[in-house]
């Protein structure tokens, strides 16, 4: 969680001065539509990504029209 989610978080928090000081800019943060079925054990890491997703469609909506935000799905 302290990584996918947080440091995700962090990144994007620290980008945007300088996207908006820029006037532009992209933030792209990296995650799988998680399943949610079928992984036990794998509960903290379909957590974190889904977080992951619902943060970067948040802050989509809450920045400018020149700063996107938005998710890459790995192959």
């Amino acid at each position: 969680m302290t990584v996918n989610v947080r440091g995700t978080w962090l990144m994007t928090r620290a980008a945007a001065p300088h996207l908006r000081a820029a006037g532009a800019g992209r933030v792209i943060n990296i995650a799988l539509r998680p399943r949610l079925w079928g992984a036990p054990r794998l509960l903290a890491y379909v957590a974190s990504k889904g977080a992951v997703i619902a943060m970067t469609s948040r802050c989509a909506r809450a920045r400018s029209d020149r700063i996107t935000v938005t998710r890459s799905r790995p192959a």
